[in-house]
């Protein structure tokens, strides 16, 4: 039988239903498939265990605990929907894997999931909304972008790497909140912590951009401050494995703090010597 006849008696045995309203409600398993390592989350959807196989397919396309590797995250995603996972179903929908794309069949069965306390399908469906998979073409009149963002906001508060990721990204250029650089390097550390690539990628970029400041502050203050390696050998790939990129990251964030307190020091420094100075000269 090929994926795609699979895929159609799995849609054929479960029947989408409409959006409830209120508290999303969220399935509460002794270990929430979503803090287990990858060596486990692989040996369960080898087994057959299908929010597994849909959990894997995330850690690949995310370079979570292993290289990013987009044809493992779409057979993972293909498997889980042949065995009717709601939320996969909607991924192979969006992206035409095994069926026609059909962005507006994609988004039904990701309100299907997410209204079963899906929390991943949650931020699929912020994706839908308020991403840049706008273009899937749903509309404020289809589904408030305002519980879209609550939808995103929920997943994020419950240890979603992805949404973590993306309520960054709304904080950082102000989608239905307010922009907060604070807020959003925030959930972008949240979301590194659990490995994703995106999110340490961005992190990177944000530090990146914070060092060059204080080089040039403590530049211009007298303190030699040698500019960061940069160039390919310093450049983190997205398909680099995520324990190198995660020693990296500690390791810039070390380095930022360390040139700030030198920084300090050396005002501190100043002020004092400037005061001492303005003593003698009364």
């Amino acid at each position: 039988m090929t994926v795609k006849s699979m895929m159609m008696l799995a849609l054929m045995a479960v029947s989408v239903g409409t959006w409830a309203e209120g508290e999303p409600e969220t399935a509460s398993p002794e270990t929430p498939i979503s803090e287990l390592d990858f060596e486990s989350v692989k040996a369960r959807a080898e087994n057959g265990d299908v929010a597994a196989m849909d959990e894997l397919s995330i850690r690949y396309r995310r370079g979570m605990g292993v290289r990013v590797n987009d044809k493992e995250a779409n057979r993972w995603i293909m498997a889980a929907a042949s065995n009717g996972n709601e939320r996969a179903i909607g991924v192979c929908y969006s992206e035409g894997l095994g069926v026609e794309k059909d962005f507006k069949e994609a988004f039904k069965w990701y309100r299907k999931a997410a209204g079963k306390g899906d929390l991943c399908a949650m931020n699929n469906i912020w994706a839908c909304c308020l991403g840049s998979s706008r273009a899937q073409h749903i509309e404020e009149e289809e589904f408030p972008a305002e519980e879209a963002m609550r939808l995103l906001r929920f997943a994020a508060d419950r240890g979603i790497g992805v949404a973590m990721t993306n309520l960054g990204s709304c904080y950082e250029v102000g989608t239905m909140v307010e922009p907060d650089e604070i807020e959003a390097i925030k959930w972008y550390r949240k979301a590194a912590e659990k490995g994703d690539a995106i999110a340490i990628n961005r992190l990177f970029r944000y530090y990146d951009q914070e060092a060059e400041k204080w080089r040039q502050r403590a530049s211009g203050s007298g303190l030699y401050v040698p500019r960061r390696r940069t160039g390919e050998g310093a450049a983190i790939k997205r398909s680099e494995g995520d324990s190198l990129r995660s020693r990296r990251l500690r390791r810039m964030i070390e380095m930022e703090e360390q040139r700030k307190k030198a920084f300090e020091e050396l005002r501190e420094q100043k002020l004092q010597e400037a005061a001492q100075q303005d003593r003698k000269d009364d």
